[in-house]
């Protein structure tokens, strides 16, 4: 590593506050089990996990107090621009600048005029710099000016250093910083994702317009899930942890009366300490009530004299069922109640 590559990433060091910091969030071995069975096919490289834990061990020590969704929609955002890899790549999937820049070149030549610029502007060596900005990293930061916006932001020289953004933890805080501060096309993660408004399709407006946008919005719920499930213990264990220390016992003197305590009231959907079952849905669509409906009108055919036999017949079977759905339902809804 050359020396100024050097300084710049001491720069980057000094730059960030050195602190031990609270236990991780996540257990590793549960969010690793639950995304290699939901989201790759059963199977994880070793350098897929390397790539994650990057990405958790950064989360965790910048951005812990962020919405947890938004570590889902970044980690799926990685997964779409890495090409499912979890590591920082080059554009093209190349290993070298020099292949990429070969690479990017070739396929100018076989997109459309309008796109033939902008693939020959990433291939670009300039000569202040003696560097092509194309795509690199977790999100594939591209544009000279978008290197040199997030290495100001980072306090690492991105611009004279580009091949920077190709180490994880490095690559791991553009794209936090990149996505969750809006540093790519002016669109920040809170705007799609807040509160009980998320919309993770929206949410690629933060990268690049609604290019798979779908696609990706379902992986960053399958991320999701993984997160919500390892973050369970690691929460358990440190709510443990800083819990207060328990209260005092208060000694009484003889004779004194116990002081009363406050008793909540107990809530509503309570009643006589029996919970009420919720069916989630609304009257009209209610089983019983359509049954019931239906048995009156199946009553009411049979007793028209102008229907044909055969109707009749059926509106009595009809009435017969009715009758057995309330029945069924009225028995159902009191072994739900515990009667």
């Amino acid at each position: 590593m050359s020396a100024a590559v050097t300084m710049a990433l001491a720069a980057g060091a000094a730059a960030r506050p050195a602190t031990s910091g609270p236990p991780p969030l996540f257990d590793r071995r549960r969010f690793f089990r639950a995304v290699r069975e939901s989201i790759f096919r059963g199977r994880l490289s070793r350098q897929q996990v390397a790539g994650m834990e990057a990405l958790l061990t950064a989360w965790e020590r910048e951005w812990r107090m962020q919405d947890m969704r938004h570590l889902a929609y970044c980690f799926a955002t990685a997964w779409h621009e890495t090409a499912h890899t979890m590591q920082p790549v080059r554009e093209t999937l190349a290993k070298s600048d020099r292949q990429a820049i070969a690479r990017l070149r070739k396929w100018a030549r076989k997109v459309s005029p309008r796109r033939r610029q902008t693939v020959l502007e990433y291939a670009r060596v300039h000569p202040s710099t003696g560097k092509a900005y194309f795509g690199r990293g977790y999100v594939q930061l591209t544009w000279r000016r978008n290197y040199r916006r997030l290495g100001e932001r980072l306090g690492i020289d991105l611009e004279r250093h580009p091949e920077l953004a190709m180490r994880p933890d490095i690559a791991a805080r553009i794209l936090y910083c990149g996505m969750i501060e809006g540093l790519f096309t002016g669109r920040k993660l809170r705007e799609f994702i807040r509160g009980e408004h998320c919309d993770y399709v929206a949410a690629r407006q933060t990268v690049n317009g609604l290019d798979r946008a779908r696609l990706i919005a379902g992986v960053a719920e399958e991320f999701q899930a993984a997160l919500a499930q390892s973050l369970l213990r690691a929460r358990q264990e440190w709510e443990v942890s800083t819990a207060p220390p328990p209260r005092p016992k208060v000694v009484r003197l003889p004779g004194e009366a116990a002081p009363q305590e406050h008793q909540p009231a107990p809530p509503p959907e309570i009643i006589e300490g029996r919970p009420v079952p919720e069916t989630g849905k609304p009257a009209w669509r209610s089983t019983t009530i359509i049954a019931a409906l239906l048995a009156v009108l199946a009553r009411g055919a049979a007793a028209l004299n102008t229907v044909p036999a055969s109707l009749k017949w059926t509106g009595l079977a009809l009435g017969l069922a009715a009758v057995a759905w309330i029945i069924r339902e009225r028995m159902r809804h009191a072994r739900e109640d515990g009667v």
